[in-house]
């Protein structure tokens, strides 16, 4: 009958169970750390995907559409012809409008000079209103920045 004896002391398991105990903390450390990242690229995808499925303009709508179209497109497949012939669609009504657009150019600007001129105007009887409506300095404040301002410079504060 022989008896084996462990060669490690107290001190030497205490230490290499800390070890352990650091090592595993360690992996989950990185283990988070890749999913964290893993969860911001995804959100980033969205985000991006969002982006290119939103438009305020009807050349911008048909920008983007051109290429979701072509990611359509699988060689071979019968409605990829209906993808690509979408896409050229788009091209050419992206054409179009660029044509029918630069022939209506002097009424846009004529038009968009006139819009600015109003929003002008309403921000110079804001401004005065708001003068009017109360003598302290901070009203008065805020009706001079309105007035010398664009809205982005009066957000930096």
């Amino acid at each position: 009958m022989s008896t084996q004896y462990s060669t490690t002391t107290d001190r030497e398991r205490y230490l290499k169970d800390e070890l352990d105990r650091f090592h595993e903390a360690e992996e989950r450390r990185i283990d988070e750390s890749r999913r964290e990242r893993q969860r911001q690229m995804e959100e980033w995808r969205e985000q991006a995907d969002r982006r290119q499925r939103e438009a305020d303009t009807w050349p911008e709508a048909l920008l983007k559409n051109i290429p979701l179209l072509r990611q359509e497109i699988i060689e071979g497949e019968p409605e990829s012809e209906y993808f690509e012939n979408s896409a050229r669609a788009n091209e050419q009504a992206l054409a179009i409008w660029k044509e029918v657009a630069a022939a209506r150019k002097a009424e846009i600007d004529e038009l968009q000079n006139r819009i600015e001129a109003i929003e002008a105007e309403i921000v110079e009887a804001v401004a005065t209103r708001l003068e009017e409506s109360n003598g302290h300095t901070e009203w008065q404040n805020v009706a001079e920045m309105m007035r010398t301002m664009t809205p982005s410079n009066f957000l930096d504060w």
